[in-house]
């Protein structure tokens, strides 16, 4: 077994932020942060804070560890000063004091706050296995460099490229440095043989500056959040945008998702997107990941909540915030949202309606129609992701027996999830009248169609309320009796509700499209009322819930 030790210095001299070895960051001095990892890591180690400063002393006798004041750092304001006589110092002191000797001597900088017990027993099990003198920590920084020559400025590459084909550029972050003993009798640590050990990004942050400490403020302040969704053909592709939308506005925090086994339309969005995802076979499961992933927060899109379940993730003890709920278990979350719901209790848990509808990035950017045309020449028809009703294939038969004097153009967006492309090609291929046509699946960009249409037929689910931002005048039909319930989507906030889509008769909605279409002023009160919401606020209301602020 060989013997390491760990030495923490706790440099003086002329710091941007004065003592801040011992300042307090995110609630305990910076260099507790370096001191836990090390006290955290698989390898037994001794661990020494060598130090001019008898306040450090204070410190170290918290965490039950020696504090050595060295007699070398007296004069560490003179930049000439380097760790390496302070190291050696500091390893003889110890030895002699504890009559042993040490086989390997780990530094750690109390500047890195970041670093992780894991990514220091990385290195030393490299060390162990391989032969090498040191071990350095690094991150990449592949840049275009340049440096000065007298006046002249020379280029430090050979061709300019993109970064991410740059070759690499390891920089040194002194978070950590790795050596055998021997080369301190040669009053260095790095040896002749080095490896140069790449650290992650965050891990390798040393704090020299204010604008370094604000950063890592935010990165320590990271919260962990678990988001539960499901995906699949019955369901739909709601969960799945909103979960994606959730994720992007929490990207100062670390996200996973959790997603059921027979959600595949979930499983392969989620992974299209980038973000690390979780497998479960069932809702049970989730429980092992909160503990396994040690999460801060469970967001559940994932509809109405069971006692049991609710009951088993509150005790794991972290937050809990559910997405449309209306189950028995939402009495147990931190905080329920049910954007699509008018009120329906005063409990101080719940908050309802279209004041937490999270409006997707895309439309913010996208320019309205300002004025209602006389003459409809553009109409949107777009049922979801799936379209379990089949009420696309519906409403074409319905706008294929128009009368020939109507001429408008109709984009047909079908989602991702819809299995019944060719036939609603087949049906559009039937036309005869002077209706035209273009079909589209999976539309990354609805908010351009949508500020293009002069109306708009669509379900009764998420889709309404990107409308009605977009002041499209609508016609809304429920693709099953839950949908029924968002109370959203009625004439109130400027929409034309038809009720349940499969138990309509074509005459109905033929007639109610017909009326939309040669009734302007109609419209136009429509667009007047949806340009009366507030719709963009939403999702900030969302996320301060969601990280309890």
């Amino acid at each position: 077994m060989k013997n390491i030790l760990f030495v923490i210095p706790d440099m003086g001299g002329q710091y941007a932020i004065v003592k801040k070895n011992l300042r307090i960051l995110s609630g305990k001095p910076l260099i507790s942060y370096v001191i836990e990892a090390a006290k955290r890591c698989k390898w037994k180690a001794d661990i020494v804070v060598v130090t001019n400063d008898d306040a450090m002393l204070h410190v170290c006798d918290y965490y039950s560890i020696p504090a050595i004041h060295s007699s070398v750092m007296q004069n560490d304001d003179n930049p000439e000063v380097t760790l390496d006589p302070i190291i050696c110092k500091a390893v003889l002191d110890v030895e002699n004091d504890k009559q042993m000797k040490y086989d390997i001597i780990v530094t750690l900088q109390p500047t890195s706050p970041l670093i992780k017990s894991e990514t220091i027993d990385s290195g030393l099990d490299m060390f162990m296995t391989m032969s090498y003198d040191t071990i350095l920590s690094a991150i990449n920084q592949p840049h275009l460099a340049w440096e000065r020559r007298g006046t002249a400025y020379i280029p430090k590459y050979t061709e300019r490229r993109n970064r991410k084909l740059l070759p690499d550029y390891l920089v040194e972050t002194g978070t950590f440095v790795i050596c055998n003993r021997e080369n301190l009798n040669n009053g260095s640590r790095i040896g002749k043989s080095v490896y140069v050990f790449q650290i992650a990004q965050n891990e390798g942050l040393e704090i020299i500056n204010e604008y370094d400490w604000l950063i890592a403020e935010k990165e320590l302040s990271k919260k962990k959040i678990l988001i539960r969704l499901d995906g699949y053909s019955e369901i739909g592709m709601g969960h799945i945008y909103r979960g994606l939308q959730l994720a992007d506005i929490l990207f100062e925090h670390e996200v996973c998702f959790v997603i059921s086994e027979k959600s595949d339309i979930a499983i392969q969005r989620i992974e299209a997107s980038g973000y690390p995802y979780i497998i479960i076979k069932n809702d049970e499961d989730i429980i092992y990941h909160v503990e396994l992933e040690n999460a801060d927060i469970v967001v559940n899109d994932i509809l109405n909540t069971s006692l049991e379940y609710m009951r088993e993730l509150t005790r794991c003890g972290v937050r809990v915030v559910n997405l449309e709920d209306l189950g028995e278990g939402a009495v147990y979350a931190d905080a329920v949202i049910n954007d699509l719901y008018g009120c329906q209790n005063q409990r101080n848990n719940f908050y309802w309606g279209s004041d937490y509808y999270c409006l997707r990035e895309e439309f913010l950017n996208v320019r309205k129609k300002k004025n209602v045309e006389r003459s409809v020449q553009e109409v949107l028809v777009s049922f979801g992701g799936t379209d379990p009703s089949h009420l696309t294939e519906k409403i074409i038969s319905i706008f294929n027996s128009f009368p020939k004097d109507y001429f408008f153009h109709v984009t047909v967006i079908i989602g991702a999830g819809n299995t019944d492309k060719e036939k609603v090609k087949k049906l559009i291929a039937e036309n005869a009248n002077n209706i035209s046509y273009t079909l589209m699946q999976d539309v990354k960009t609805l908010s351009i169609y949508m500020s293009q249409a002069d109306l708009a037929i669509a379900s009764q689910g998420r889709t309404m309320y990107e409308l009605a931002y977009m002041t499209v005048p609508t016609i809304i039909m429920a693709q099953n009796e839950r949908e029924l319930t968002h109370e959203f989507g009625y004439l109130s906030n400027g929409f034309i509700n038809l009720g349940l889509g499969k138990e309509l008769d074509d005459k109905t909605i033929y007639q109610t499209i017909l009326w939309l279409i040669n009734c302007p002023q109609i419209r136009v009160q429509i667009k007047n009322e949806m340009g009366k919401l507030d719709l963009e606020n939403g999702v900030y209301r969302v996320k301060k819930l969601i990280l309890g602020e």
